[in-house]
């Protein structure tokens, strides 16, 4: 740095040096009017001036190359320093990237070693526990000793008593054969009583001679009663009868009644259903004038009325729907003599309800009931018989019912039972099938048989 500072002097003293000799030899030119080359003094005087400087540019370039090596390396081979300039700022770059991927690997070992450390921490408390675990299994060990001890000591107690025991099945089977003994006294005092049975046997037989005396005079009003009860069924449907017409008066249709009713197929061709509709409207019509049902219009020559639209929607939709339908006419006012009657269409999907030899109904029924409480089991059977055979899809008719129970087959069923002992299942079975549009009390039959069996 030193050295640098003391050329620079240099060379600034050395240029003011021939600057001013270029100067004096100026003016001395100047002065004397000297010519260089058949020049004019002035223009000599430039060249001078521009000579000199010249000369202290060259000095000064001479100067610097010979006492500075990095002056002529900067000036003659620029190009290669800076070809070195880019090889040494690549490797700078390279050590860079170098060190920044070996700060990352530092980084990643300080993780490593924080997670070893982490992981040795645990080791050290999981050491902590097993040593605790293997002090409390320690202890239990020895506790488990002194319990071997305690139970090898209890053995010992045990083998005694044990001991004791066979000395006790000795005097056992002493007792044994004192009380073989007096089984063979009782023995002989069993066969006396068993004399003694015989004795009342013949006491019982006398008695049930007097019972079967007594159930013939109960059969006796048994019949009484049946007889009775049928006069009672006879007045009961009398009286019904005559509830029923003096209930409706002249009211020949109520509101709610069925018209009539017929079966049809759908999916039949639009024709043929509008035809047979035709058909059904006339039956129904001639019903309802035959009870006495005003004539509405003469020209048709009906009684009843209804809906065109509804006519049309009911055969529309048999054309669109497969399977057996029941179509009913049902009444939607009260008619009475004179009046028309104004009705209204169903139409309700008809299927098998019940299949032919299907169990419809079983009620097992206890042994030895009197008639009065048979009869009430029948009567719950034929009451649970209805209301299973509409749960799952029989159609009662307007009023409500299904069908009546015939009186012979009724009494048929209820002397069969009264015949047969023991726990009795009495089974309702389908005779045949049975369509949502059927008369239930007609296809239906009754099947008894002891109770538990499959015969």
């Amino acid at each position: 740095m030193v050295y640098t500072g003391v050329l620079i002097i240099a060379l600034i003293i050395m240029s003011g040096l021939i600057a001013f000799l270029g100067d004096r030899v100026g003016r001395k030119v100047g002065k004397k009017r000297l010519s260089l080359f058949g020049l004019r003094p002035r223009h000599t005087s430039v060249i001078i001036t521009v000579v000199t400087g010249i000369l202290i540019a060259s000095l000064s370039v001479t100067i610097l190359l010979g006492v500075s090596a990095n002056v002529r390396t900067a000036l003659f081979n620029l190009q290669g320093v800076l070809s070195d300039l880019a090889a040494l700022t690549l490797q700078v770059q390279q050590r860079d990237a170098l060190l920044q991927e070996r700060d990352e690997q530092l980084q990643d070992m300080e993780e490593e070693i924080k997670t070893t450390e982490a992981e040795l921490e645990r080791i050290r408390l999981d050491r902590s526990t097993l040593e605790k675990e293997l002090e409390a299994l320690t202890r239990e060990y020895l506790q488990a000793s002194r319990e071997l001890e305690l139970v090898s000591a209890e053995l010992d107690t045990v083998s005694t008593e044990l001991e004791a025991a066979r000395e006790e099945i000795v005097s056992l089977e002493e007792d044994r054969d004192f009380l073989t003994r007096i089984f063979d006294e009782q023995t002989e005092e069993l066969e006396s009583l068993l004399v003694q049975r015989r004795e009342l046997e013949g006491k019982v037989e006398q008695l049930e001679e007097k019972t079967e005396h007594m159930e013939l005079a109960y059969q006796v009003m048994e019949e009484e009663y049946e007889e009775r009860f049928q006069e009672l069924g006879r007045l009961y449907e009398a009286l019904g009868e005559r509830y029923q017409e003096y209930a409706e008066g002249d009211i020949i249709y109520l509101r709610g009644d069925e018209i009539h009713w017929s079966l049809i197929e759908g999916g039949m061709e639009d024709i043929v259903i509008l035809e047979k509709m035709e058909h059904f409207i006339q039956e129904a019509n001639d019903i309802a004038q035959a009870r006495g049902v005003e004539l509405h219009d003469p020209a048709t020559g009906r009684s009843i009325v209804f809906y065109a639209s509804e006519f049309l929607a009911v055969a529309r939709e048999l054309s669109q729907r497969e399977g057996r339908f029941i179509m009913r006419l049902v009444a939607e006012n009260n008619a009475t003599p004179g009046e028309h009657l104004r009705a209204r269409f169903q139409l309700i999907s008809d299927y098998i309800v019940f299949a032919e030899g299907e169990t419809i109904l079983a009620k097992e029924l206890p042994t030895s009931l009197p008639p009065y409480e048979l009869e009430k089991e029948l009567e719950g059977i034929f009451n649970e018989l209805r209301v299973t055979a509409v749960e799952n899809g029989l159609i009662p008719d307007a009023h409500g019912y299904l069908g009546a129970i015939d009186f012979v087959v009724f009494y048929e069923l209820l002397d069969e039972l009264k015949a047969r002992e023991g726990p009795l299942e009495v089974a309702v079975v389908a005779a045949e099938n049975i369509w949502r549009s059927d008369n239930l009390n007609e296809n239906i039959g009754f099947r008894v048989r002891e109770a538990g069996t499959d015969n």
